[in-house]
């Protein structure tokens, strides 16, 4: 398997697993509006958090906390980053646009320093 089938491979097991796991999850809006304005959203019993700008309840612009430390940040759509940034627990950054959570059209930036741009044939629409 080529090395960036692999890591695409990777993100997409890795955003279901979290996707899967957030989704049983209770937040809980603790400052501002989190329905129809600026609001932070905590996880309960958690480090997670979301917060920024949110329409009917979800998060449309702002920054998403996990709680093993990766962070999301800029422009969301029904609870998915599609453009902005990705930054994992182990040092590597995603900078561009996601489709159903993989960066389809940006850059990665490694650990190491050493960067890939990233550009996949997308079917359908793209955000």
């Amino acid at each position: 398997m080529r090395p960036i089938m692999a890591l695409t491979l990777v993100q997409l097991i890795a955003a279901v697993v979290l996707l899967c796991g957030e989704a049983r999850a209770e937040y809980v809006c603790v400052e501002g509006d989190c329905v129809g304005g600026e609001g932070k959203l905590v996880l309960k019993d958690s480090a997670g958090s979301m917060e920024g700008r949110f329409w009917n309840g979800e998060l449309i612009k702002g920054k998403t906390v996990f709680p093993n430390g990766d962070v999301f940040e800029g422009w969301f759509k029904n609870n998915m980053l599609v453009n902005g940034t990705k930054r994992f627990q182990d040092g590597t950054v995603q900078e561009g646009k996601f489709l159903h959570n993989m960066l389809v059209d940006g850059k990665i930036t490694y650990p190491n320093g050493s960067t890939r741009a990233m550009k996949m044939k997308v079917f359908g629409d793209m955000p």
